[in-house]
């Protein structure tokens, strides 16, 4: 299962890369982002956001701002996810006939 999500990140990422295409054609520098629903990041992101941390590091002198990177966003997906979650459920609740039934 896991290695079905992490091919769909990678489908994701190339499909982001063929819409920017224009964009890296003009010599703009472009990294698409693809997370999934449960965490895995394609391989690409991962390198990214390890080099970011790399040099946040060289910055900052803190060693441990890399793993602060990747946990930042873990939380920041799971926030995400929620907020998706509860308004699917607010929408999927106020579409309903029957409303007499749930308090809102």
């Amino acid at each position: 299962m896991l290695v079905i999500i992490i091919i769909i990140a990678e489908q994701s990422a190339d499909r982001k890369l063929a819409k920017y295409d224009q964009l890296v054609q003009s010599g703009h520098l472009f990294q698409p982002i693809a997370a999934e629903t449960l965490g895995p990041l394609n391989e690409s992101t991962t390198l990214f956001f390890a080099e970011l941390g790399h040099k946040i590091v060289a910055v900052s002198g803190a060693r441990r701002q890399s793993s602060f990177l990747f946990q930042c966003i873990s939380v920041i997906m799971k926030w995400f996810n929620s907020i998706v979650l509860c308004c699917f459920t607010t929408v999927s609740l106020a579409t309903r006939s029957d409303h007499s039934k749930f308090a809102y």
